[in-house]
């Protein structure tokens, strides 16, 4: 017993310094919905209200999009601890992940019995890309991953332990309703799927402790019950129809068009080209490709902030383990290895239903402690025959340098390389404004390259009771001097040059005393001019926020007053 607390007191503290060691550098910026998490984690925790005015909303208003809130609320306090900075934001996540290695183990023990296989699949979560990627950055799906492991762990524990973990069970899924979309689809399979496995063992509990699982299934009710305005008419439902594949404007694009081909009305055209036939293939498509090879063990999700490009999600020397994994608990019809086949197997299918939803690693997150834990069943099995074991070796080498790989992309190729997908520099160039307020009372910025509106709030720490009283709108409909089009708030103008010559828009909006201009290299600084060397009459440079290869990327704009007189 001591050296598996030994053993797990070691994965735990490499799963922690995998997710904590320089959290606020790697990944290289706060990106535009962790920049949203902390202003709306903010709002609540200066105003109890999230940045549109919702009073403890349980959907929250954002500029761009609803969110499920309970992320927010869970940071808030953090935020009074660490500040208002990368750490205040990325704290929580990076807890939940190391939680949610220690909750793998524990329901790993619980559903096999066995400490040896619980410690392997903690140790291979703990260093998995796809679980250390959404660690170390503010996505829902860390905390979402962590409520459902625990509902899970304490559901079985209710069953063979105490009944008194069933509410405890029944609180951790209804509070993954307020952390991800996927849960509205996820939980109710899952807990019918738990249901149905250990229907004898709930039978006997139910014979016994009726009045108790009638109080956690009605607590369960109206834990959700906020949530079924929203989910059918409200906010979440205008989500689901962003993303749904029954919205998906290409899908009618292409029954008009197949169908103008043919008799247009003919019989085989209605049964061949219907909106049906098209669901069930995108549905099936993203189901298979979720599954495939190639996003699990090779490219991952094709955006660069989910996957690092040329890393799989799972690592290679996984992929004999995990067929190994799924044989071994399909023949041996064990109910333990059959649970974690069927976890498996529905834990794509909420993601499916989205387009691109075969490839989102967000949406698919709830596939990997199934995979982890079948190819910890794989890695069990190998153990047992002397020829496994030198197998085991050779995959104990492969996957020292492949997570070493991982680690030196993560750390020194990656944030060169992907820093714009991190929407680094909107820090940097907001303190370059702090510092020099004397001479900026007003400031035109940039808003094309990003939206900067809420990296401006964050990082400037705007009273949100203000910015509710000041907000008018993020369209842009007022025009300066007929050149910036732009939205205002307080003394700043969001926008961007409208005319050619972007030089001399931007003297002009300069000529008002004491302003100031953010301005991007590639949009209003042409390619790869580079204002501090070769200096343009009647602008001053206050100063420069280099990208992460050293050349400049944002500038901090002034009028050269010297120059003019």
């Amino acid at each position: 017993m001591k050296k598996i607390k030994l053993c797990l007191i070691i994965i735990l503290s490499l799963a922690a310094l995998l997710r904590f060691w320089r959290l606020d550098k790697f990944p290289p910026g706060l990106f535009g919905d962790e920049v949203d998490v902390g202003y709306q984690a903010y709002s609540l925790l200066r105003t109890g209200r999230d940045i549109k005015g919702n009073f403890l909303p349980t959907y929250l208003d954002s500029l761009a999009e609803p969110r499920a809130p309970l992320l927010m609320y869970v940071t808030a306090p953090f935020l009074k601890v660490f500040g208002v900075n990368e750490w205040g934001v990325r704290i929580v996540p990076a807890f939940f992940g190391v939680l949610s290695v220690f909750l793998v183990f524990a329901l790993v023990q619980a559903v096999f019995n066995d400490q040896a296989l619980a410690l392997t699949a903690a140790f291979l979560i703990a260093i998995t890309p796809w679980h250390l990627t959404y660690s170390r950055a503010a996505f829902e799906v860390s905390l979402l991953l962590s409520l459902i492991l625990s509902g899970t762990l304490f559901f079985l524990k209710a069953l063979k332990k105490s009944i008194f973990w069933l509410p405890v069970s029944v609180i951790s899924f209804g509070l993954s309703f307020y952390t991800y979309n996927t849960a509205n689809i996820f939980v109710p399979l899952w807990v019918i799927t738990l249901m149905l496995f250990y229907r004898k063992d709930f039978a006997k509990t139910w014979l016994k402790f009726s009045r108790q699982i009638i109080f956690s299934f009605l607590l369960g009710l109206l834990m959700v019950f906020p949530l079924v305005n929203q989910t059918l008419h409200g906010s979440a439902a205008f989500r689901f129809r962003l993303v749904s594949i029954f919205s998906d404007p290409k899908v009618i694009d292409t029954i008009v068009f197949k169908r103008s081909i043919a008799a247009p009305g003919s019989i085989p055209e209605r049964i061949f080209h219907n909106k049906i036939v098209y669901w069930v293939k995108s549905f099936s498509s993203n189901y298979l490709e979720s599954l495939s090879f190639k996003f699990l063990f090779v490219s991952g999700d094709p955006n660069p902030r989910q996957t690092i490009p040329g890393i799989g999600l799972l690592f290679m020397a996984f992929v004999f383990p995990l067929l190994l994994g799924i044989y071994q608990s399909i023949k041996e019809r064990q109910k333990s290895g059959q649970l974690i086949v069927s976890w498996l197997i529905i834990a794509p299918i909420a993601s499916c239903f989205t387009t691109d939803g075969g490839n989102h690693a967000t949406r698919l997150i709830l596939m990997l402690p199934p995979l982890i834990i079948l190819v910890s069943v794989g890695i069990a099995f190998m153990r047992k025959t002397k020829l496994g074991r030198y197998f085991l070796v050779i995959l104990a080498v492969c996957l020292f340098f492949e997570l070493s790989f991982y680690l030196h992309e993560m750390t020194v190729h990656y944030p060169k390389e992907q820093f714009r997908y991190w929407h680094y520099g909107y820090k940097e160039a907001v303190s370059l404004y702090k510092e020099n307020l004397g001479l900026c009372d007003k400031l035109y910025l940039n808003n094309t390259h990003e939206p900067f509106l809420i990296r401006y709030l964050f990082w400037t720490q705007t009273d949100p009771s203000w910015f509710r009283e000041n907000f008018n709108g993020d369209e842009e409909t007022q025009i300066v001097q007929n050149i910036f089009l732009s939205f205002k708030l307080g003394n700043s103008y969001f926008g961007r040059i409208v005319v050619p010559d972007s030089f001399q828009a931007i003297k002009n909006l300069l000529s008002d005393k004491r302003t100031c201009y953010l301005a991007f290299q590639g949009d209003e600084i042409p390619g790869d001019f580079d204002l501090r060397k070769n200096s343009q009459p009647g602008l001053r440079v206050l100063g420069v926020v280099e990208d992460l290869w050293g050349k400049p990327y944002i500038y901090l704009l002034h009028a050269d007053e010297k120059q003019e007189n």
